[in-house]
């Protein structure tokens, strides 16, 4: 009777070990599970961030490329100004030199 209690007892202790080691166990797994957890929320805040900033990166570009366009339409039209004033001139002084007009040129 003695060894049979005995023997309960330490099949006990053994189970509570047992136990005892499922539950360090389970509470790593929970911490690694939480971590990546947090490791994914991190990425996660990295990739919106990186998404956010690649946004605001083509709003700029678009707006360089707006400007450069407006640049380079006014520059077109200076030039077409100067040209004209240019034309007008050589006929101007054609016209009060009698007409060498080819020659002016």
């Amino acid at each position: 009777l003695c060894r049979s209690f005995i023997d309960a007892v330490a099949e006990g202790r053994r189970e509570l070990a047992s136990l005892s080691d499922e539950a360090r166990v389970g509470e790593r797994v929970a911490s690694e599970a939480s971590a990546a957890r947090a490791a994914a929320e991190r990425s996660t805040r990295a990739a919106e961030e990186a998404s956010a900033r690649a946004n605001e990166s083509t709003e700029l570009a678009t707006r360089v490329a707006a400007s450069q366009s407006e640049l380079e339409r006014d520059a077109r039209e200076r030039i077409q100004d100067i040209e004209k004033a240019v034309a007008d001139t050589v006929d101007a002084v054609a016209e009060q030199l009698g007409g060498f007009k080819t020659t002016i040129e």
